[in-house]
């Protein structure tokens, strides 16, 4: 990985995100479920978070799904050597 430009480390690793809005309630299952990468405060009491792992197809949790989203190198580097939630 390391001789690969960013934008192959990116296209490799495409496949890892996805995001959703859900409610203070959801957002306990999402972390129980789910590594997350990103997490953002809504206005209409919702939270944006961005999700990141193995995914087949697109995750489901309950009534909340989840869209394919860019990577970045940031979801690439959490991807393959851990780490906790990053709140922007």
């Amino acid at each position: 990985i390391i001789k690969d430009t960013p934008e192959k480390i990116l296209k490799r690793f495409e496949h890892i995100t996805f995001e959703g809005h859900c409610t203070n309630d959801e957002l306990i299952e999402v972390e129980g479920h789910y590594n997350i990468s990103q997490m953002q405060m809504r206005s209409d009491g919702k939270t944006y978070v961005k999700i990141y792992g193995e995914f087949k197809e697109a995750p489901k949790l309950g009534s909340m799904s989840f869209t394919k989203t860019n990577v970045d190198l940031e979801d690439v580097y959490l991807y393959l050597f851990g780490g906790g939630e990053i709140i922007v």
